[in-house]
């Protein structure tokens, strides 16, 4: 993800606004990280959520979805639903790393009222306790229950602040990224997305998915590019990204975005011509179904696969140089 700020002046031409970038969001103090999360949390934008956590909280994540215990996720009564939909989205749209079942997981907790610590419902007198250079403390308090809650953070390597832990008074220090025990039920809640990271994605037609894509290559947001990879393509990337994450990231979109802000991504798009028309067979295909196409790069052609989705969005499966079968899915990385 490019460093940068919101002006216009920093977006590439296209049809769209590019969401904000990991980069672009304001991490600077521990306080200001907390409104980010705050706010994420008030969006119902968990992908945002995920990403501001410490990758030290992301590892240990990684490790519960590997073993199934949500306990430190959502409340009890909700981890059955949160299971439930990980078998119904297996081999799905999306890939099941812990940043999708991150979602899957405060969504449940957001429509069955199962959230350990509140945050939905956004935070009030918020406080910055004590800082220095290896952690920081916040305090504040739920708005929905007046609870108070505490926001534990650390330093990553660039010098930004990321959340370490979320615990209410309760809460023991071991248990990430939640802890402790709320005096109430927060509340059913409707699970509002219209706000939210992937939302802010145009992929209604193959050629839209394409000129998105073009854009978020120029803007260097791979993590939105992941986004917009299918569920085999994420699958696929997941298998060959470093197993054990990047200094900073253990979440697959974001672990791409280091290894490309570092090596490049594997094609110059700065050329690529799209046709005014969509790509002949495109308008009778269904969930599941999958076309290639070609699109001119200059001198170069590429070979462009995609896929619809269950919520008839489409997909990058596969970007190729023309004729190349060989090229890995989705794309050569590193």
């Amino acid at each position: 993800m490019a460093c940068g700020g919101d002006s216009a002046e920093d977006e590439p031409e296209g049809t769209f606004t590019l969401p904000r970038t990991y980069d672009q969001l304001d991490l600077g103090s521990p306080v200001a990280a907390v409104a980010e999360f705050s706010s994420a949390y008030v969006r119902r934008d968990f992908v945002t959520a995920m990403l501001l956590l410490h990758p030290a909280t992301q590892a240990t994540m990684v490790t519960d979805v590997l073993n199934a215990d949500f306990s430190s996720w959502v409340m009890p009564e909700v981890e059955p639903a949160v299971l439930a939909r990980i078998e119904l989205e297996r081999d799905g749209d999306h890939a099941l790393d812990v940043l999708r079942v991150f979602e899957i997981a405060m969504e449940e907790a957001t429509v069955n009222g199962g959230f350990r610590v509140d945050l939905a419902g956004g935070i009030d007198d918020v406080s910055q306790r004590s800082a220095d250079r290896f952690t920081a403390v916040v305090d504040a308090a739920l708005t929905t229950s007046g609870e108070p809650v505490v926001f534990e953070l650390a330093p990553i390597s660039d010098g930004t602040w990321r959340i370490r832990q979320v615990r209410l008074e309760d809460g023991s220090a071991a248990d990430l990224p939640f802890a402790g025990e709320p005096l109430l039920a927060s509340p059913e809640r409707l699970l509002d997305i219209a706000t939210t990271w992937r939302t802010s994605l145009p992929n209604g037609t193959p050629n839209e998915l394409v000129q998105t894509i073009v854009q978020l290559v120029s803007s260097r947001d791979y993590v939105s590019v992941y986004l917009l990879l299918d569920g085999p393509a994420q699958r696929e990337l997941v298998s060959r990204l470093p197993a054990t994450g990047t200094a900073d990231n253990h979440v697959a979109a974001a672990v791409l975005d280091d290894v490309l802000d570092t090596a490049g991504f594997a094609f110059d798009l700065s050329l690529v011509e799209v046709d005014a028309t969509e790509p002949s067979g495109a308008g009778g295909l269904g969930p599941g179904d999958s076309l290639t196409f070609s699109v001119a790069d200059g001198d170069v052609g590429l070979d462009v696969t995609v896929s619809v989705d269950t919520k008839g969005g489409w997909r990058l499966h596969r970007l190729a140089v023309l004729g190349d079968l060989a090229s890995p899915v989705p794309f050569p990385v590193g």
